[in-house]
């Protein structure tokens, strides 16, 4: 008798007290509708969305990181995203809401934490529906360091921290501040500092203005700071970057986009 049939006859004997599940290997899987809306709800095209793409992630134990389980993209008119045959589980869910571009304008990024649904065994469950803000644009900056007109390093020059500031109104309200250390490495698959933003200060719908600040080791200004007014707002999700140069002498750093355009790409 082969291995097979041996399981499978010890099968049939459990049946006697016990259900058909104890012996099954096939895992328990039900449906999962995940609902979503924009806002107030509002319409779709109030935010140029043409379609969500709806992710679901396992829950994992402490210091593991969550995998994507399924993933599902529909117009937004739909409203919804239907995911079948999943495994019974819990699950964490990302919504994001596309421009015609394939930029993620809108998302529930303010809520990720309690976004959940849960799949039960033969069943069609709904999670509450999952609500969508305008996503933060995004800021990258870096830069070169002269001194005396050659290439230089952050030891030998006196700038310690750049203070890199997102504003409104032209500069009139600040939406987002932050330090980067002269010395800090940036990222490097694109060479940019990525500015965070863990609580999605950084409205792109008004962000119109950047003030960048040369400080040494005492938090003060040590030469001219770079302000660069933004030619429009970016809008949603769209990334921001600038490059400037900071030109020093023995004792100070002056800030300026080298070759007048700080944002060539």
């Amino acid at each position: 008798m082969t291995l097979k049939q041996l399981v499978s006859h010890a099968c049939t004997f459990a049946l006697l007290a016990a259900p058909l599940a104890a012996c099954s290997s096939d895992t328990p899987t039900g449906t999962l509708i995940v609902p979503f809306e924009i806002g107030a709800g509002i319409e779709c095209s109030l935010k140029n969305v043409v379609e969500v793409k709806v992710s679901l992630f396992d829950m994992p134990f402490d210091g593991d990181l969550a995998t994507e389980v399924d993933t599902a993209t529909v117009p937004c008119s739909e409203g919804k995203a239907r995911f079948d045959n999943l495994p019974v589980d819990r699950y964490y869910i990302i919504a994001e809401g596309k421009d015609d571009t394939g930029t993620t304008v809108v998302d529930n990024g303010a809520n990720l934490d309690t976004d959940l649904g849960e799949v039960l065994a033969g069943k069609e469950t709904t999670a509450t529906a999952v609500n969508m803000t305008s996503t933060p644009a995004q800021l990258w900056v870096r830069f070169a360091i002269n001194k005396n007109d050659f290439p230089a390093m952050c030891s030998q020059i006196t700038i310690a921290n750049f203070n890199v500031t997102a504003y409104k109104n032209e500069g009139g309200d600040p939406l987002l501040s932050t330090s980067i250390a002269c010395d800090a490495v940036p990222d490097p698959d694109d060479s940019y500092h990525h500015i965070a933003d863990a609580t999605r200060e950084l409205d792109g719908s008004v962000f119109d203005y950047i003030r960048i600040q040369p400080l040494d080791a005492m938090g003060n200004m040590t030469g001219t700071d770079l302000k660069y007014p933004l030619a429009a707002v970016p809008g949603p999700g769209r990334t921001v970057k600038l490059t400037f140069s900071a030109e020093c002498t023995a004792d100070k750093c002056d800030l300026a986009c080298k070759g007048g355009a700080c944002t060539p790409d």
